[in-house]
């Protein structure tokens, strides 16, 4: 009686092991297919698209392999400079234009070159009282 209890068990939580991981990968493909994100995804489209270009491969010809070899070299290469999906710039060109934007939000060409006038109008009164002071020392 009790092992035919704990064998029911057993079999009910393997089911439902079963049906949750059914579920996960339900979950996954459809993120998958969804595409996570604004820019990224479309995981199956890729996949499709990669099959369709070594079919065109293996057709023949000196070009069709070799083709898709350079196109393979660079999308590992974008993968390599950064950004999540392999798009984007990374390193310094990135870099600069992460800077430039940054510059742009806080104000632009403008008001930095105004800050700068500001700057230097301030030296400059500064510097004109020093003298004054010194001439008076002096005088």
């Amino acid at each position: 009686m009790k092992k035919e209890e704990e064998e029911e068990k057993e079999r009910e939580e393997g089911e439902g092991q079963e049906e949750e991981e059914e579920r996960e990968e339900k979950r996954k493909r459809r993120r998958r297919r969804r595409g996570m994100g604004r820019r990224g995804g479309g995981e199956e489209k890729k996949d499709r698209e990669e099959e369709e270009e070594k079919r065109r491969g293996n057709k023949g010809g000196s070009k069709g392999g070799r083709e898709e070899k350079e196109e393979e070299r660079g999308r590992e290469e974008k993968k390599r400079k950064g950004g999540g999906e392999g798009e984007g710039r990374g390193g310094v060109r990135g870099r600069r234009r992460r800077r430039r934007r940054r510059m742009k939000r806080s104000g632009g060409r403008r008001k930095r070159r105004r800050r700068k006038k500001r700057k230097e109008e301030k030296k400059k009164k500064r510097k004109e009282k020093k003298e004054k002071e010194q001439e008076e020392k002096e005088g």
